[in-house]
């Protein structure tokens, strides 16, 4: 069996909600580009010319900053007003055969069980500080890389793979190159 222990902090919460608000940037570049594309549009028309076209091209152009600004706005309050970070939130993980365990314990709720099984997990992206066990598209339990209380990562690692398949399972090569 392999054991995890994640305690939760504001830096692994962070990072894990800009990364996924900052997968959807694309979107305001393709609107920054419309807008743009519709202001040089303006500038030929006779009717709407320069006076319209302007802030479209400055609200265009300034949109994928104001993006940028916002996901960390957003990440850091979604951070600050954690329930798992303000009540010191402990995770342990047991990984079996069968399923996944866990047992959730904070300040004010203990030992609450919780089973999952290998089919709910819809991928898994392993990085340097963090196994994310993704149950949806945004949703995930962070599993924290250094909390191996039995087991370790290069096991975790092989499990996972063997009861996934490489399909669902993201990681760098070079985690495991030869150092």
């Amino acid at each position: 069996m392999i054991e995890v222990k994640t305690i939760f902090n504001r830096d692994m919460l962070v990072k894990f909600n800009k990364s996924q608000i900052m997968k959807k940037i694309w979107i305001s570049f393709i609107a920054a580009a419309a807008l743009v594309g519709i202001g040089i549009a303006c500038l030929f028309d006779d009717d709407l010319g320069l006076p319209f076209s302007i802030p479209v091209m400055v609200i265009g152009v300034f949109m994928p900053v104001f993006y940028v600004w916002w996901t960390r706005y957003i990440s850091d309050r979604i951070a600050k007003n954690s329930l798992l970070i303000k009540n010191e939130t402990v995770q342990i993980f047991r990984f079996s055969q069968d399923m996944i365990m866990t047992n959730e314990s904070s300040r004010y709720v203990i030992a609450k069980d919780t089973r999952i099984s290998y089919e709910a997990i819809m991928k898994v992206v392993e990085k340097e500080d963090a196994f994310y066990l993704f149950v949806d598209k945004t949703q995930a339990y962070i599993i924290d890389a250094k909390g191996f209380t039995a087991g370790s990562r290069k096991e975790l690692h092989d499990f996972l793979i063997d009861k996934l398949g490489t399909g669902r399972y993201k990681f760098s090569n070079r985690l495991y190159a030869a150092k």
